[in-house]
């Protein structure tokens, strides 16, 4: 997948007047907006996001653009780009980053402006982690037990403590994969590929 990436983003493709023309081309025959891929830097979590998105914008366009380029101009690293494009995992993977990173975008630009409101940030953080939790941890490891509701006071405290003191990598304390939320574009992309499985 990284392979891929490096790949698509390398200045030989970027740079070359011929590819960028038929990377257009195939912009315009799919109707898909005339947008660059975004480059991520690895100190700046900002660019994360951005470039996710717009990679899943232009995604169509990259699989007929590098299709061409392995028919026509035989390469190779295009023929290893290609293989990652149009393998079905890397449109999930991407929808997934697309999900997860939103989370961490917010605390993120939350953090970085002007007049952060610290008051504000450690409840971001903590409803962040409780919701990423919701997504793999059983459910009733996320509540109160009936017995601790009663033996209790301070029952917010109470239930933010024992999600805090969760061993969260206890397989025991996940669901099963089947159940694992990757987001809502994730469990779509699934549905239609086993749909279209099935009527094949």
């Amino acid at each position: 997948m990284r392979q891929a990436f490096q790949h698509t983003y390398s200045p030989g493709y970027k740079r070359s007047p011929k590819r960028l023309g038929d990377y257009k081309e195939f912009q315009s025959f799919l109707d898909i907006k005339p947008h660059k891929l975004l480059h991520t830097a690895q100190t700046r979590w900002l660019s994360l996001l951005p470039a996710v998105k717009r990679l899943l914008e232009q995604l169509p366009a990259l699989k007929l653009y590098f299709q061409n380029a392995v028919l026509n101009d035989k390469l190779l690293a295009a023929q290893i780009i290609h293989v990652k494009w149009m393998d079905p995992s890397t449109e999930l993977y991407l929808n997934f980053l697309n999900y997860v990173l939103l989370y961490f975008h917010d605390i993120n630009k939350e953090m970085q402006s002007e007049s952060p409101k610290l008051y504000l940030l450690y409840e971001r953080i903590f409803t962040t982690y409780k919701t990423i939790l919701e997504c793999f941890i059983k459910p009733e490891l996320l509540q109160l037990t009936e017995d601790e509701k009663n033996s209790r006071k301070d029952l917010n405290l109470d239930l933010e403590n024992k999600i805090l003191n969760l061993e969260y990598e206890n397989k025991q304390h996940h669901v099963s994969i089947e159940e694992i939320y990757l987001g809502g574009n994730v469990i779509s992309l699934l549905l239609k590929q086993y749909l279209g499985m099935k009527w094949k």
